[in-house]
């Protein structure tokens, strides 16, 4: 097991964020472009891990942005729209898009529901009903 006086601190996962964002950016210019993605994946997830919509949108838009600039090389680029759809895939910076999209609505949605718990919990907020239809009047 390591001993955690001669390891090195253990960063949060706003800070690795940051990290690997600089990496990824730095493997764009190489024209390293699976390494690059991978390194935007990876500070995707870091980005949920730290809760922040603001991390993941910002991947959201530099993957939009990289999946275009992908798409005007000439010729195709492996990882572009065409390449991919020639394939029968869905390009990467695409679909790294989508992922961080589902990211931000979990995280949205779930924000929701603690919201609602706690205030329900205060007694601010009735209980829903257990069964919403038996609510519901009849229709005629």
């Amino acid at each position: 097991m390591p001993d955690p006086k001669t390891e090195p601190r253990t960063r949060p996962p706003a800070e690795l964020f940051d990290v690997l964002w600089h990496l990824h950016q730095e493997a764009m210019r190489a024209g390293s472009y699976d390494a690059a993605y991978h390194l935007l994946a990876a500070a995707l997830h870091c980005a949920e891990r730290a809760e922040s919509l603001a991390l993941i949108g910002g991947v959201e838009s530099i993957a939009a942005i990289h999946q275009e600039e992908l798409d005007a090389v000439e010729p195709p680029e492996p990882h572009s729209t065409a390449s991919a759809k020639a394939r029968g895939t869905s390009p990467l910076f695409t679909s790294l898009r989508t992922a961080a999209r589902a990211m931000a609505a979990r995280i949205r949605a779930d924000r929701v529901v603690d919201d609602h718990r706690a205030r329900q919990s205060a007694g601010d907020t009735p209980a829903p009903p257990a069964n919403p239809a038996q609510d519901e009047a009849p229709s005629a």
